[in-house]
């Protein structure tokens, strides 16, 4: 993800870590993270991976709850912010913005 963040010009990387079978995963995917406007501000500024808790998280991160969300400068390869549990799409827009600010 922080590869293709680079090629595409992306200044962050949206991680996602759900887990099978997690109502909340499944609202934070198909409800929050497939509204418009949030489509929309992460097209224009990050790449978006969704990986399930049972993967290996990379150093550093951890998630005791899902969903969990990092929003990571794509230069350092570092979280600015983390989000855990289901977030609104009106909420969860004012963290992308937050999480841009913190990378500027």
């Amino acid at each position: 993800a922080l590869m293709k963040a680079e090629s595409e010009n992306k200044k962050m990387v949206l991680l996602v870590v759900v887990v099978d079978g997690c109502k909340w995963c499944e609202l934070m995917v198909h409800e929050t993270l497939s509204d418009d406007n949030i489509r929309a501000k992460l097209k224009a500024e990050a790449v978006t991976a969704v990986l399930d808790i049972g993967a290996e998280l990379p150093e550093g991160f951890s998630a005791s709850i899902t969903p969990t969300m990092f929003f990571i400068d794509a230069k350092t390869g570092t979280y600015v912010l983390k989000q855990e549990g289901f977030v609104k799409p009106g909420s969860f827009l004012i963290d992308i913005v937050s999480a841009s600010a913190e990378i500027e």
